[in-house]
Formats: structure tokens, sequence, C-alpha cells
């Protein structure tokens, strides 16, 4: 990079650190390289502080991982070399930000093609994150600057008084600080204070990056550029920008490129925004009433845009997935009946409904998602819909009943009583602890007391039950979670948000995770799954709970998600073969489709066998592309339609399926890298089958 400081004279002669087996070097010259006695004078390595990479036992760390290194490797080369900005898209758990601290140490310390005396790349680095996480970043700030090299920073908390703030950002420019560090509603508000800087910034880390992945929200167009007051021309705020997530894909490409163009402005083709259009026309074609001819080519047309614009995402994003070493991941997706008298009943009512049918499509949506937890939700909803004002009279009997505490009103709930059950009084382990996830934030506050209930009618006396949601004050957001995660708080059940549960938690001392409903967009869950599944996880196993209404919208949603899975890994490059396609019609959400088996069991059948999820009667054989897309939905799955199939590992399920359980897949991931789960009786039938082709 030409915008370089000027040599720290304090630094010594030579290299700052020395080159060893675990060293991690960044740049190192191969014909002028210096060396203490035959090339003095030659060009100094840059090496990552040995803090990051060499084992410490006493904290059980064994050193940055091969992932963290490539990962260091690629924003280095993108900032110094390139003088671009990146994204490091690492799967959650791999330590995104410990590589994000090696790099800041090595930059505000190190440049390349230095002789004598070493210099540093950038002097000032801004950290912008969700206000959730400045805690987590300062915690790992102080607890990751190395005894003889402390990094030097400032805070903006989000409850700071204004002209603290102010006077913290006007001084930060020219005082000794290296790091400051703010949230991007902080960084939104003072926006003009960095704009008054002499020089713009050079750098700043962007942690959560998909928070940016709107370019038209007032948090990304405060980081972007603008037009000086001279009226010479636009400048940005920031020269370069490295964003860190785990999801750099949301929900599609017109999110993704707008993400990849605000880190590495001007690297997309010019007919982007052509391309895009042609992406979404052709995707919606999959959607509609079109004829099986048109729908294929539809498909055709959309996997050749993907394929045009995955080459100039790869530059720009370095993906690793993450796997969590030493921990069997078991994944279930469970269809629930809805409870059959009144919540199956108002669900088929409002699908049949004319006056339901002609409601705004999001307005629908809700009523059913809602329905979906809890009939009194959605009786709260049609009350307030004036066209269902009679619909809702036949039902205003049946939920006056409900008030009260009452696992049996909602399908769903009535099998998470039962799963608690197991989990807690039936099951010899001990020490298990359960998080609870749901978008709901009323539907926490019942589960809240159904819970206390449920502990209380159970004699479980010493078992306790709180809630954290996204509203709730940093302060205690924190007292909460160091409770859950203590061993002798007697907290063993945690009620989470899913906006709450996104980013910035560590909950291992959890292993069971409950999904109670489903979003549209799966990085969502994604975020949420490793918050449980993550590197620092103590069990052995670790069971995350899918929960869907059978055959409602939550199928409908679900099957949605796959798409925007498969896509993701698309561009990830794990599965290049797969040609991801649209998913489920949503204009099917109005459907009750039947009261038993799995629409999403049905949809994959449907594929596998040959026709497309929306295909029509005239489907042919050699309509594969849904078939490869989701075929691996099937293959690394175990399906159960019985208690009696399902396996003893899955003990808790098994226990809880007669309460309203339909069908359920299982997803396996062992701490070996394998991704299909075995019985004993199948390993023995496997080792035999070896045996007997060996003879």
């Amino acid at each position: 990079s030409s915008d370089v400081c000027s040599s720290d004279l304090s630094a010594p002669l030579g290299p700052l650190y020395p080159s060893t087996p675990n060293s991690l070097i960044l740049y190192e010259s191969e014909q002028d390289s210096f060396h203490a006695t035959d090339n003095p004078n030659g060009l100094l390595p840059v090496v990552v502080h040995p803090h990051f990479t060499l084992p410490r036992p006493e904290i059980d760390f064994r050193g940055l991982t091969d992932d963290q290194k490539d990962g260091i490797r690629f924003m280095w080369n993108s900032l110094v070399r390139e003088g671009q900005g990146c994204i490091l898209g690492h799967g959650m758990g791999i330590g995104k930000t410990l590589s994000a601290l090696s790099l800041m140490m090595t930059l505000l310390e190190q440049k390349e093609n230095c002789r004598g005396r070493m210099e540093r790349a950038v002097a000032k680095i801004l950290v912008l994150t969700p206000k959730s996480i400045l805690c987590v970043w300062e915690k790992q700030i102080s607890d990751w600057s190395p005894v003889d090299r402390k990094l030097e920073y400032v805070v903006i908390e989000s409850g700071m008084r204004r002209k603290v703030a102010e006077e913290h950002i006007r001084s930060f420019e020219t005082d000794r600080k290296e790091v400051l560090l703010l949230s991007y509603d902080s960084f939104k508000k003072y926006r003009n204070f960095f704009r008054d800087y002499e020089e713009p910034l050079e750098l700043a880390i962007c942690d959560e990056a998909h928070y940016l992945k709107n370019a038209k929200a007032q948090r990304t167009l405060a980081l972007g550029s603008y037009e000086l007051d001279d009226g010479s021309g636009r400048q940005r705020t920031i020269k370069t920008l490295i964003g860190l997530t785990g999801t750099p894909y949301q929900n599609n490409e017109d999110e993704l490129c707008s993400l990849v163009n605000f880190f590495r402005p001007n690297c997309l083709p010019a007919n982007t925004p052509q391309l895009l259009k042609e992406l979404r026309s052709a995707d919606n074609a999959m959607n509609t009433k079109k004829t099986d001819a048109e729908k294929r080519a539809a498909k055709m047309r959309a996997h050749d845009l993907r394929q045009h614009l995955h080459p100039y995402f790869k530059p720009v994003i370095h993906y690793r997935s993450a796997q969590v070493r030493g921990v069997d991941k078991h994944e279930l997706i469970v269809c629930v009946r809805l409870e059959k008298d009144t919540q199956y009943k108002m669900y088929t009512a409002l699908t049949d409904s004319v006056q339901f049918k002609e409601l705004f499509f999001y307005t629908k949506l809700d009523i059913l998602r809602k329905l979906c937890i809890h009939p009194e939700y959605a009786y709260k909803q049609i009350q307030k819909t004036p066209t269902l004002a009679a619909l809702g009279q036949m039902f205003a009997e049946d939920i006056v009943g409900m008030q009260g505490i009452n696992f049996p009103d909602a399908g769903k709930l009535h099998f998470v009583a039962q799963l608690l059950t197991d989990i807690f009084v039936t099951s010899e382990a001990k020490d298990e602890k359960v998080v609870v996830v749901s978008y709901s934030v009323e539907h926490l506050g019942r589960m809240k007391d159904a819970c206390d209930h449920f502990v209380v009618g159970r004699g479980l006396l010493d078992f306790k039950c709180i809630m954290l949601t996204g509203t709730d004050p940093e302060a205690a957001r924190r007292t909460t979670l160091a409770k859950f995660n203590s061993n002798g708080e007697g907290i063993r059940i945690l009620l989470l948000s899913s906006e709450a549960g996104g980013q910035g938690l560590d909950l291992t001392a959890a292993n069971h995770l409950i999904l109670m409903d489903p979003g549209w967009n799966p990085a969502i869950d994604s975020q949420i799954v490793a918050r449980v599944y993550r590197k620092g996880q103590k069990k052995r196993s670790c069971f995350v709970y899918r929960l869907l209404a059978t055959n409602t919208i939550d199928e409908v949603m679900f099957l949605n998600q796959l798409t925007k899975t498969e896509i993701d890994k698309y561009y990830k490059g794990e599965e290049p073969e797969v040609e991801p396609q649209s998913g489920y019609d949503t204009k099917d959400l109005t459907k009750y489709h039947h009261a038993d088996g799995s629409l999403t069991k049905d949809m994959l059948e449907k594929i596998n066998a040959g026709g497309g999820l929306n295909a029509g009667a005239d489907a042919k054989e050699d309509d594969s592309f849904e078939r490869r897309c989701f075929a691996e939905e099937l293959t690394k799955s175990k399906q159960y339609a019985n208690a009696a199939a399902v396996p003893p590992v899955l003990g808790s399920l098994k226990a809880a399926w007669d309460h309203g359980v339909t069908f359920a897949f299982h997803k396996f991931e062992g701490d070996d890298g394998s991704n299909v789960y075995r019985t004993l009786e199948e390993i023995l039938e496997v080792s035999d089958t070896e045996d007997e082709s060996d003879d």
C-alpha cells in the first residue's frame, strides 16, 4: 500500500520477530532477504507476533489454525499488495476475531520492503461492530494483546455521553491510541467528525459485515463516499474496509453483490444490474404456472448466470466452513402435528377462507406463522383485521379457554414439554442445558411461564429458566450469559429471541438447541446454531431440534431455506456440481396439505424421482437440476416415520415422538468429519460386508 506511516524510531534494527517453524510469515524476499551475518541490510520479513502462533497450554490454545493462517494471508495480500478491501467469510466458530486481531497487530507494526528498521503499514484502525458485541471485542483485545506489545485502544460505548464520545473521536486522529472501537449506530451518529479528519482513516474492520448488505441502509451510506465541500469530487470516509462474516450470502444475489461491491468497489462487471434482473426473472419463472420446458429453460439460464457471477466473488471473499472437532452434531428436523382442536381447525378455516386469501401477502404470512406457534397469537392478529371479524368470532370461546399456562394448546409446545421431560427427568445425564429460540418475544414470555410451571410441576426445584431478548441492556445481557454458562447457578433453560441470538454469544454450556420456528433467512438460524455448536463445546454431542408445524407455512419456509443454503454452498465452492434452484412456491402458503407425514419429505421425494419442486404432470425423467440440488438433503439425512425407527442416541426424540411428531429428518456431523450416522447394527453390517468382499 502506498499509504504507509513513517518509520517507528523506537523499533529495533532487524526483524521484529524471529522466523521459526511455528511462525506465520506474511512476507519474505526470495532474492534479497535479511540475514544477520550474510545480508544485514536485506529486506526484513513480516512475521506475525508469536503470541498468536505459539501454543499456550495454560488456556488450551494451540496456535492459529491453518484456516486462520490462510485467512490472515488473504487479508494481508488484499490490503497491502492489492490496496483493496475484502471479506473474511469464515464459518462461525473458526475464530475470525482472533484472525483480525493478528492482522491488526501486524499492520500496526510492520510492512513489506523495509530495510534496517521496520515500519508500520497503518497507524490507526477503526473496528465497527453491532452494539451487542462491543463488549466481546473489548474483551478479546484486552485478553489477546501480547504482554510486550499492548494494543492502545478506546471504546465508544453505546450509552456514553455525547461530549465524551466526541472528544474521543476528535483526539483519535492525533493521540497515541491505535484502535477505535464503536458500533455501526455510533459511527452513523458521529460520521461528520470522522469526515473532519485531515486525511481519511486508512482501515476499518467491520464485524458482522452482512449488516452492510443493503446499499441504501443508513449504516451503509454512512460508511460510503460523500461529496467534498469544495465540489471537487467524492471521497470515502475510510479508505479500505475489511469485512468479517460467517454468512456473506443471506437471501439473494442482489444482497451479495451489494456487499461485495461495498468492500471492493467496482470489482463487478458493469452489466451486473442487468444480470441480477435476469437472475430474478429466471428464479421467478420456476414459481409460476409455466410449462415444464419453460421451467427447464429458466433453470438453465439461472445456472449460467450464477456461473458467470461466481468468479467475481472469489477474489473478494475468503470462505472456510467450520467444523468442531471432538463433538458430534445431531441436527433434527422434526415435523409436529398442529393441536387437533383449535389450532388445526383455525388453520384450515383460515386457508379455506376467501377473505383470508384476499389479504396482503405478508399479513397472511404473519397470521399463519403466529398460529403455528400458538392459536392465541393468531387470534389477536385476526381481531385487528376487519375482514376476518366473523372468522374470529368462531374461535373466541376456544381462545378464552386458553388463557394461562397450558402446553397442550399448541402442537410444538406440547412436544417441547415432553422433550424437556426426557432431557431433564428421564435421561441419566445430569448436566444437560437447553437453549430455546423463537422469533416471537411474546412466545418466549409464554414459554417462560410454562417452563417455570413445568419445573415446579415435576419437582425440579433446583432448576431455573431465564430469558434473553434483543432489547435487554448490555449489562443485563452479560449477566444473563454469565449465569447460564456457570455451573453453580442452577440455570438449565435459556429462552432466547432470534434477534438476540444471531451474534456475539457463547452458549457452549448448552448442548441442546430447540428452534421453535423457521425464518426466511437460513443464515440467521445458522448463526444461532453456531452459538452452541462451536469451538469450546465440552460435551460429546450436540442436539439441534428444528421444529416445523406439519404441512404448514413452517415447512414452506423451510423448503425455501434449503434453496438459499444450496446457493450459499455453490458460491463457497463446496459443491460446484450442485445447481441451486428456486424453492417451493410461496403462493402455496395458504394451503393446508394434510395432517400427517411431511411436506418437506414429499417435496424431496418428488425431486429425487425426477420432478421439480413445482413440476407439472408432464415432468420429464431427465429433469435432474433440482434433484441434484436437493439430493444431499436425502443422502445425508436419515428419515424416521415412527418412534421405532429412531435410534437410541436420539432417546429424547424417541420418548417425545407420540406427542405429535409425524416425521423427522436426522443430519449428522461426526467429530471425525463423517456425515452419515450409523447405529451399532449398521456398523457391524458394513464391517461384515467388507469382510466378505475381502474374502
